[in-house]
């Protein structure tokens, strides 16, 4: 899947203190259950783990920590933070249709239960099952799109469930609306760090299920599509393909002499993400890049990310100098670009 996005909210956690508790040092971004900054209900920032820099938060008992949104009514949204629990521990999360001064209102929850099962409560209980891995980080993701009623749980990748949004948690209605995220300690059990956390707003998303595989993309969705020379079913027009996917049956492959493009209108304001998984077959290699100017602009590239031969990446961004990664074959990876226009900053 593709897809882009305009951040709402993003947090690394790195700008607090270690050890000191989260809500206390950033009572604008976040609040607790009741609203009260270093009560019980606020968690720790962490050092003992972390999935980009050095610290995370952790929630433990009685934490009750809360993300508000504003009570957005329109739009697609999604929240994304990467966890982990320790070996023996566990984890709990919710979303909130309603939170204070409106009547909460629990529109799905998620349990990660002691010795790795999971469980999600999403338009009735127990909607659906299945296994996190200890001592690892696992992406998980929430998307609402209150446009159509509709969301999705995603973990680590996998489509877990996909459900009527009004239906809420257990199946007792929920109002059209998405209003907060609630990470809570629920038992003595909980030992759940959480790190990268954000809500954005999807602007533009294709999983390819809608297309003919063998079918070149472009041709069968010339919209939303384009190549370098806007040139539909020509050799720059990549296939759908059935071989692989990382979600549902269909991927698009990018061959020799394929230029897929999508445009994004010359954006000069905000904090944009861009994110697709890409799979590299034993032996073979791939390429993409992002554009700060394309047609009728000059051309200018923002920044280019080359998988070669062999399993060893290289990034040029900012420099000729190339900062060098790896990646494994014959598998699923997310590439995620975050374009921050307002401070002039990127990451890859």
């Amino acid at each position: 899947p593709e897809d882009f996005l305009l951040y709402l909210f993003q947090d690394d956690f790195e700008a607090y203190t270690a050890g000191t508790q989260l809500v206390v040092q950033n009572p604008v971004g976040w609040t607790t259950w009741t609203n009260n900054p270093g009560s019980g209900e606020d968690p720790f920032v962490s050092d003992a783990q972390a999935y980009s820099g050095s610290n995370s938060v952790v929630i433990v008992q009685n934490n009750d920590l809360v993300k508000t949104f504003g009570q957005l009514t329109s739009g697609a949204w999604k929240i994304s933070f990467y966890m982990y629990i320790p070996s023996g521990k566990a984890g709990y999360f919710n979303t909130l249709a309603g939170f204070t001064p409106n009547p909460f209102n629990w529109a799905m929850e998620v349990y990660f239960d002691v010795g790795g099962g999971g469980r999600l409560n999403a338009g009735t209980s127990s909607a659906a099952t299945f296994t996190y891995a200890y001592d690892t980080w696992q992406l998980c993701e929430v998307i609402v799109d209150l446009d159509n009623d509709m969301a999705q749980f995603i973990f680590d990748g996998t489509v877990i469930h996909t459900w009527q949004w009004t239906l809420g948690a257990n199946g007792g209605g929920s109002p059209l609306q998405l209003d907060a995220s609630d990470l809570f300690g629920a038992t003595a059990d909980d030992e759940m760090y959480i790190d990268d956390y954000s809500i954005t707003e999807v602007e533009f998303f294709d999983d390819f299920e809608s297309y003919t595989a063998g079918t070149q993309l472009v041709a069968q969705n010339s919209i939303h599509w384009t190549t370098w020379t806007n040139n539909p079913g020509s050799g720059e027009d990549p296939f759908v393909s059935d071989a692989f996917a990382s979600s549902g049956s269909n991927s698009v492959v990018i061959a020799q002499n394929n230029d897929l493009v999508k445009t994004l209108g010359q954006l000069t304001a905000g904090v944009w993400g861009m994110s697709f998984q890409v799979y590299i077959p034993s032996g073979k290699a791939g390429y993409f890049n992002t554009l700060a100017g394309f047609t009728p602009n000059p051309f200018n590239w923002g920044m280019e990310v080359y998988f070669d031969v062999g399993g060893s990446g290289r990034l040029f961004a900012g420099s000729s100098s190339a900062i060098a990664f790896t990646y494994s074959y014959d598998t699923w990876h997310e590439c995620r670009v975050i374009v921050d226009l307002d401070n002039d900053e990127a990451q890859f």
